[in-house]
């Protein structure tokens, strides 16, 4: 008997547990009657008390993980959050990766309509999208002509997410808001571009006249 011996059938009973927690019931069929195999030749070489006591002991927690209504509740929520609604590598990659957006850049800013496969496909995505997060290894980027959402609590970075997409903005921007942390983030970086103009219709002259600044 060699380490073999203990390998496979580990292998196996960990991987028909791992596919009849994803719903793939035929794969776990499978590698259960693959497990099956080496545990007459495990038996023979441990003694079937051992076997059985082992046995007993994954029965005990197969019964604790299961049968419990919390682990239910788990199970209910591992079924229902398995790919329900939630988009796969493959649909980022033709939806909402870089290279679709550069697909779309024509359509968004037609001014790149001349621009030949090789400079749309080097052109930088900001420029016609905005981006997101990352999922793996993969970026997720919204279209420019999508409307954008962000939503965060208290200091949770937002205003340093909207101070880097008005410094990626290819043309100009209007920012509304009612704080100046952005205006002080971005403004001599696009003051370096063109003019930057600030309305402030609380700003009072001396006069005690409201006008813009």
């Amino acid at each position: 008997m060699n380490l073999w011996t203990f390998l496979i059938p580990v292998a196996a009973v960990a991987g028909t547990v791992v596919a009849a927690k994803r719903g793939a019931t035929v794969l776990a069929i499978c590698l259960g009657l693959v497990a099956l195999l080496p545990l007459a030749a495990l038996a023979t070489a441990v003694g079937l008390p051992v076997l059985a006591l082992a046995a007993g002991a994954g029965g005990v927690w197969v019964w604790h993980r299961w049968t419990r209504s919390s682990s239910t509740v788990n199970r209910w929520g591992s079924r229902t959050r398995r790919k329900s609604g939630v988009a796969s590598t493959l649909d980022v990659v033709r939806h909402a990766g870089s290279g679709a957006m550069r697909r779309r850049a024509a359509a968004v800013r037609p001014s790149l309509a001349g621009l030949g496969r090789r400079e749309r496909w080097r052109l930088p995505v900001p420029e016609v999208a905005v981006r997101l997060c990352r999922s793996g290894l993969l970026w997720v980027w919204s279209s420019v002509e999508d409307v954008t959402l962000i939503f965060g609590g208290p200091r949770t970075g937002k205003s340093g997410w909207l101070a880097g997409q008005i410094l990626d903005a290819p043309g100009a921007a209007l920012v509304a808001s009612t704080r100046g942390d952005l205006y002080d983030l971005t403004s001599s970086s696009r003051g370096e571009r063109g003019p930057v103009w600030v309305f402030r219709p609380g700003l009072r002259t001396p006069s005690g006249r409201d006008v813009g600044g």
